[in-house]
């Protein structure tokens, strides 16, 4: 008699069992069914375009007198930004001035004189440029 009941109570308990998931897979199908997983603007976005487009829209558009803003004629009015090429052709051609090493404290007095006299025959640097070598 033991082992009828335990039967029929494990019978109950698998019935049951098969019952709540077949029940759970169903609301689960339904649920997918009815919900959608794309939200109301985008739904608004991908409607299709309506063909028969207004024509007589579109001309008057075409038609229509270009109004050009204010801000617009006071970029105009100003001087035009000059192009690199142009800024190139500016520039006056300098020549390159050789760096000469600085005379040490321990130098002698022939090689300070040397080194001055040197500098002094040198043209005169232009004005914004550095004493180094100018690269091309």
């Amino acid at each position: 008699m033991e082992s009828s009941k335990l039967k029929r109570d494990l019978i109950i308990l698998l019935v049951t069992s098969f019952i709540v998931i077949v029940c759970w897979i169903g609301f689960n199908i339904y649920s997918k069914a009815v919900t959608s997983t794309i939200d109301q603007t985008l739904t608004k976005q991908i409607l299709p375009i309506d063909p028969a487009f207004d024509t007589a829209t579109i001309q008057s558009l075409i038609e229509r007198q270009q109004v050009q803003p204010l801000y617009l004629l006071e970029i105009q009015s100003l001087t035009p930004t000059p192009t690199p090429e142009e800024l190139l052709e500016e520039l006056p051609e300098e020549t390159p001035t050789p760096t000469l090493p600085l005379p040490t404290s321990t130098g002698t007095q022939t090689e300070i004189q040397s080194v001055q006299s040197v500098q002094e025959s040198l043209p005169p640097v232009a004005p914004g440029l550095s004493g180094g070598v100018v690269s091309q």
